[in-house]
This record gives C-alpha cells, sequence and structure tokens, in this order.
C-alpha cells in the first residue's frame, strides 16, 4: 500500500525542495540538470517563496530581470555562476551579454508571477519593489 502524503507534508517537501535549490537569489529548477536560472521556472518558483519567504521571492524576480536585454527580452536562461555540467552554456549562444544568457525567451509570466507576490505581501517596500520589476515586465512585453 502506499503511503498517503498529507497536505502539510505537501508544503513542507515544497519549501525543502525551494532550499534545496536555492543558489543565493535564484533558484534552478534541478540541482543535477539544469544548474541555472530559467525565466518560466522563476516566475512560478517566487510564487511559491513568496508563500512563506516575501524577500526571497522578490529576489528571484529581480536577479531574473539581471538577465534582461536592452531591447526588453528576459532570456529563458539566466547563466549567473559558471558551470560546465550543462550543454549548450553561454559560449554556445555567443550572445556577449552581461551576465550570460540564451538568446531566447519563454512565454511571459513574469507580469503574472509579480502581480501574484504583490497581492500576497505585507512589506512595506512591496509596491516600490513591484513597480520596478512592472516596468523590467512592461519592457519585455
Amino acid at each position: 500500500m502506499t503511503d498517503v502524503i498529507m497536505p502539510n507534508d505537501l508544503v513542507s517537501r515544497a519549501k525543502d525542495i525551494l532550499a534545496a535549490n536555492d543558489r543565493g537569489g535564484y533558484t534552478v529548477p534541478t540541482h543535477a540538470l539544469y544548474p541555472f536560472q530559467w525565466n518560466w521556472d522563476s516566475a512560478f518558483v517566487a510564487m511559491g517563496w513568496a508563500t512563506f519567504d516575501e524577500n526571497r521571492a522578490w529576489r528571484e524576480l529581480e536577479r531574473l530581470v539581471e538577465g534582461q536585454w536592452a531591447d526588453g527580452m528576459v532570456p529563458h536562461i539566466v547563466f549567473h555562476a559558471p558551470s560546465d555540467d550543462y550543454f549548450p552554456g553561454p559560449d554556445v549562444w555567443g550572445t556577449h551579454h552581461q551576465p550570460p544568457t540564451s538568446g531566447i525567451s519563454q512565454p511571459p509570466v513574469l507580469a503574472i508571477a509579480i502581480r501574484s507576490v504583490l497581492e500576497q505581501a505585507k512589506a512595506a517596500d512591496a509596491p516600490d519593489r513591484a513597480r520596478t520589476l512592472y516596468r523590467a515586465a512592461l519592457a519585455s512585453h
């Protein structure tokens, strides 16, 4: 018989996974396969962080837009730290962006994440953080 997982156990497990995949301001989708920050994943991850760590949720989105291009594109991968374990890495993309990024994007969920985090926010600086990120999302769109 399969063990029944209770909702509180799922929440605890989800928090543990986020913490294990936290790389100091951004979250990797899985530590063994994708060692970088991914656009779509980070938007959904920020919504998860917001349920128990508002500051960390904002930081996820702020780190994501560090990779935004001058033309507004938010790339699908931001290579915040070097890794020899992933292909195609920044050299293959050859974008010459700082920080290094891929050259394509993913469906735009950044604005949805900003709104979701703001709607749960309690911190006094939340509107200012959301406003800054909103400008990035607007440029992306």
